[in-house]
């Protein structure tokens, strides 16, 4: 549950430190092509993300890669979905606040061993 979180709000908090400046990589990123780029960055969030879940003490996973891609495409897209400029400042606060309870509560569903 606390890994669950910490993860959530650190990707939040990496990613929206500076939402205009986030805005504006994303944008670029995407116009220049730079899928290798991206790809990399994929695997390597994959990587830690796969890591923290094979360290909790309080849970096992079956399947701890499938997880951890579930856990990264729920935070990639829920970031992506609050970057987009129509999306207001009560939008990300909203997310902030519940996408922590939407990581725990997948973790939790998706444990062989519950808290």
């Amino acid at each position: 549950a606390v890994a669950a979180e910490a993860l959530a709000e650190a990707f939040l908090d990496a990613k929206t430190r500076d939402v205009a400046v986030s805005r504006a990589l994303y944008a670029v990123a995407s116009d220049l092509g730079a899928a290798e780029l991206l790809d990399d960055v994929g695997r390597r969030i994959h990587a830690a993300v796969a890591a923290l879940l094979g360290d909790v003490s309080d849970a096992a996973f079956a399947d701890p890669q499938a997880t951890a891609v579930v856990l990264r495409v729920v935070l990639a897209g829920t970031v992506r979905a609050i970057l987009e400029p129509r999306t207001g400042a009560d939008a990300t606060a909203i997310v902030r606040r519940e996408l922590p309870t939407v990581c725990r509560t997948y973790l939790a569903g998706a444990a062989l061993v519950r808290p």
